[in-house]
C-alpha cells in the first residue's frame, strides 16, 4: 500500500485480499494497460506499445481496464467487442461489471503511488476521485 494510504484505501485493501480473484473466461494474454495514450497507429493499422502490465489473465478483466482507463461507455464497448466475435454479451457484461471495482481500486492506488513518489498533486486528485468511484460502487465497506 502506498505511504499515503488512507482509512477507506485501508478498507478496501482488506476487502479485496479476502475476495478469491475468479476467472470468467479462459486466461490468455493481457496487456491491462490499453488506455489511448498506448496505441499507435501503424501504416497497416494499430499497435499497442508499454506491456510492462501485461500478464496472462481473464480478458474480461483487460476489457474492464480498457473501458476505465479511456473512460468508455461499458455497454457500447462490450456490445461492440461481442459483435464482432460472436460472444455472448450478458456473460461478458457480467464479468465487467465484476471486475469494475477492483479496476477502479488498483487506479486508486496507482495513482496515490505516483503522488507518493511525484509529490505532484494531479495524481492525489485523481487517486481520491477513484476512491469516490469506489465508494459509489461498493459503499458498504466504506467506513
Amino acid at each position: 500500500m502506498p505511504e499515503n494510504q488512507t482509512s477507506g484505501m485501508k478498507a478496501y485493501f482488506e476487502y479485496f485480499s479476502q475476495q478469491d480473484e475468479q476467472a470468467f473466461f479462459s486466461h490468455c494474454l493481457c496487456h491491462y494497460d490499453i488506455g489511448a495514450y498506448n496505441i499507435v497507429v501503424k501504416e497497416d493499422g494499430y499497435g499497442l506499445i508499454d506491456w510492462e502490465y501485461a500478464s496472462m489473465g481473464d480478458p474480461s478483466q483487460d476489457l474492464t481496464s480498457m473501458i476505465i482507463a479511456n473512460q468508455f461507455d461499458m455497454d457500447d464497448v462490450i456490445s461492440q467487442y461481442c459483435q464482432k466475435r460472436r460472444l455472448n454479451i450478458d456473460e461478458w457484461k457480467r464479468a465487467v461489471i465484476h471486475w469494475t471495482p477492483w479496476v477502479t481500486f488498483m487506479g486508486a492506488l496507482w495513482f496515490s503511488l505516483g503522488y507518493q513518489l511525484l509529490k505532484n498533486t494531479c495524481y492525489q486528485e485523481l487517486a481520491e476521485r477513484e476512491m469516490c468511484k469506489l465508494i459509489k460502487l461498493l459503499p458498504s465497506i466504506h467506513k
